[in-house]
């Protein structure tokens, strides 16, 4: 819905100035070991699109390897990926002890690129995955009870998910954004405004609805990274009700960097 038949004071200037373009994002659980679409479809949790050539990726902080959060590919028509590029892979560190499970992380650390070529050998995961739950990490280590000894893993996606793109909208800004909300007394922005904008669940492209205060990583190009992807619960479990946001550089200007991931836990 337009935020004109929502809100038309004066006062609500600065947010009717800034909307953004959003697209929720369907997700649906599957089971099996083949994705629906293939390797390279973009989903949640499951097995990654990894070429054979490569190591399953590993943290450089502490050397855990990374646990697959999800991909997200040209098979979602709105992602503005670059020139060349097809498919965006995430990865997190599962140790709850290392620096980087909850500070801010440049995609470099945790993020690849691929270009998809038809002819590219791909790994395949181990004969004992069934893929009815998330794909443990080459490496990781097990309880006695074959659960990661870091359950947090398990909460963040457990149950793979395929995504497609849902319904589009015009998304609104966070009301902590804006410096002079304590300002309006209207009872429309707190009791519509702010349970409405910004759009809450999976969503490509939009405004963080940020749990915690807004966060807006900066590229080493200087520009102020603005957000490709929101995720939550139940499809990501971050803390009581966190969310999990991916923002960009609109420039594409260094690869991964030009890609920040936030933990913005609940």
């Amino acid at each position: 819905m337009d935020i004109d038949p929502v809100v038309d004071r004066p006062d609500f200037k600065w947010f009717r100035e800034r909307p953004r373009e959003g697209y929720r994002l369907n997700t649906t659980p599957f089971t099996g070991v083949d994705p629906p679409g293939g390797p390279s479809a973009s989903r949640l949790g499951g097995f990654p699109y990894l070429p054979a050539t490569e190591a399953w990726p590993s943290c450089s902080e502490c050397g855990t390897p990374l646990f697959f959060l999800g991909q997200f590919g040209r098979d979602l028509p709105p992602l503005p990926l670059p020139e060349g590029v097809d498919l965006l892979a995430v990865y997190k560190c599962s140790n709850a002890d290392c620096r980087c499970w909850a500070e801010e992380s440049r995609g470099a650390e945790f993020c690849r690129l691929y270009s998809l070529a038809p002819a590219t050998a791909l790994q395949q995961p181990s004969a004992e995955w069934n893929g009815d739950t998330f794909y443990r990490p080459p490496g990781m280590e097990m309880d006695e009870g074959g659960w990661p000894r870091n359950e947090m893993v398990f909460y963040e996606v457990g149950m793979p998910y395929s995504l497609a793109v849902g319904e589009r909208f015009t998304d609104f800004p966070n009301w902590e954004e804006c410096s002079h909300w304590r300002d309006i007394e209207d009872p429309t922005f707190t009791d519509v405004y702010m349970n409405r904008y910004p759009a809450s669940g999976a969503k490509l492209l939009g405004h963080p609805q940020w749990e915690q205060n807004p966060s807006y990583p900066v590229c080493r190009c200087g520009n102020r990274m603005e957000h490709l992807l929101q995720l939550r619960s139940p499809e990501v479990q971050l803390g009581d009700d966190g969310r999990l946001h991916i923002l960009y550089c609109a420039d594409w200007c260094s690869g991964p960097e030009s890609v920040a991931i936030v933990w913005d836990c609940g």
